[in-house]
């Protein structure tokens, strides 16, 4: 009987104790990623790609992932429109491989076989900014061909 007794106590203990953990007494937490706005929203996911190391590729594809496009694309990306003078971008320039720092454009021109391998590879999608540059040479150059 007292066992019994002490078992209906302690369930009763617990289930007291656990009522008012989850009750008014627990904290609310204010950086609830899901309360924040947009914009706060990729200034955080910038913060964990600089605290992790990640390419900033990884960003680009995680705020399109959350539908933050439109935000990322407010933060990071300039405006084209608002140049004065757009003869200051000479094109991407290659950010890995034996071209490091070249232009792809004269990459192209020096050597196509690289290029033709490059574009066969399925890492390529790591960099886009070089994989989209080297799809437009191509798709130029079959247009000159035809």
């Amino acid at each position: 009987m007292r066992i019994a007794f002490v078992f209906i106590i302690k369930i009763f203990e617990f289930l007291l104790f656990r009522s008012l953990r989850s009750g008014s007494f627990r904290k609310s937490h204010s950086n609830n990623f899901a309360k924040l706005s947009n914009v706060d929203k990729v200034k955080i996911l910038e913060q964990r790609r600089q605290a992790k190391g990640y390419r900033p590729q990884w960003l680009y594809y995680r705020c399109r992932e959350e539908g933050l496009l439109n935000e990322y694309n407010a933060l990071f990306k300039p405006n084209v429109e608002s140049r004065s003078n757009r003869s200051e971008w000479k094109g991407v320039v290659f950010s890995f491989g034996k071209y490091k720092g070249q232009l792809v454009k004269d990459v192209w021109k020096k050597d196509k076989d690289y290029i033709n391998w490059l574009d066969e590879q399925d890492w390529l999608c790591h960099y886009p900014d070089e994989g989209q540059e080297i799809f437009e040479i191509k798709s130029a150059a079959e247009k000159v061909l035809a």
